[in-house]
């Protein structure tokens, strides 16, 4: 069984991944000054990302495009939690008149 140091040594390699996409899709701009991108716009993306995910794995793909594929998601997810934690929920506020 690894020890926390090997399995902290995977995360950061994982992390490295998830900065290198971002750094590839910088020309897009900040994800918090995207007009109408919020927490579940993120997510629904994240889906999208995920299945792209699932084929690369389904179809024997090089582990290094499997790791790309899945700093992809990483990355959706990271901004759906960022998004949401700003309030940006993309949710209808229920209304709470009578």
């Amino acid at each position: 069984m690894a020890d926390i140091v090997q399995q902290t040594a995977r995360v950061d390699r994982f992390a490295e991944q998830m900065k290198t996409e971002l750094r590839n899709n910088a020309y897009k701009g900040d994800w918090r000054e995207c007009p109408g991108f919020t927490a579940l716009a993120a997510a629904n993306r994240a889906r999208q990302e995920l299945d792209e995910l699932f084929d690369a794995i389904t179809a024997g793909a090089d582990p290094i495009e499997v790791l790309v594929e899945a700093a992809d998601v990483a990355n959706m997810v990271l901004m759906a939690a960022d998004m949401y934690s700003l309030g940006l929920s993309g949710c209808p506020i229920p209304d709470e008149t009578p």
